[in-house]
């Protein structure tokens, strides 16, 4: 079974979760995390959404679905690298693995007891906020995580229908839309600081 993984995060934290992600999760691993405009300017003016957009002198940083601690900028940042990280990687896996360089999991994965054929993504237990799912750590089949990173192309869609702003309530919101099952696995993530 051939796995690879699409991280997100700084590298400098990597270096305190090589070995727990070596033995937890193995498998080839695919580094995108620095893929986004360095500027503001040119970061609106490349995405240009509606609700990065200022009006009356505030960005929708201070809007109603926003939640009060998420950043529009790094939600926006963090899924534009992995849609265009998973866009890069080879196209060889059986099954792909959305990671992030600093969390630490609780246990084995264990992929090859997962059907993993089926229309599903395997989440770890815990880490869920504002009404959404955990989306530190998932894996699934190729086609299944190619919609999973597409939420970065549904996020003006998904807000403009009242979805708060936050990274776990939009996947969870997304992968609902997508009709893709969530499986949560018998182990937890945390991070690693």
């Amino acid at each position: 079974m051939k796995v690879h993984h699409l991280y997100s995060g700084r590298l400098s934290y990597f270096d305190r979760c090589e070995e727990n992600h070596n033995f937890n999760c193995p498998g080839e691993r695919f580094f995108y995390t620095e893929l986004s405009p360095s500027s503001d300017y040119e970061w609106v003016r490349c995405y240009d959404l509606d609700f990065y957009r200022e009006q009356d002198g505030k960005t929708k940083e201070n809007y109603p679905f926003n939640a009060p601690e998420t950043s529009i900028r790094n939600v926006w940042n963090m899924l534009h690298n992995m849609f265009v990280g998973f866009s890069l990687m080879p196209k060889d896996a059986d099954i792909i693995v959305r990671n992030r360089t600093d969390i630490i999991l609780s246990g084995p994965c264990n992929y090859e007891q997962y059907d993993v054929s089926e229309r599903a993504v395997f989440i770890p237990s815990g880490n869920d906020y504002w009404t959404g799912i955990n989306d530190q750590f998932a894996f699934g089949n190729p086609e299944v995580m190619r919609d999973y990173f597409k939420l970065y192309l549904s996020m003006q869609k998904y807000y403009d229908e009242g979805c708060r702003f936050h990274p776990e309530s939009l996947l969870k919101y997304h992968l609902d839309r997508q009709g893709i099952k969530i499986v949560r696995l018998p182990i937890t993530n945390r991070k690693n600081e």
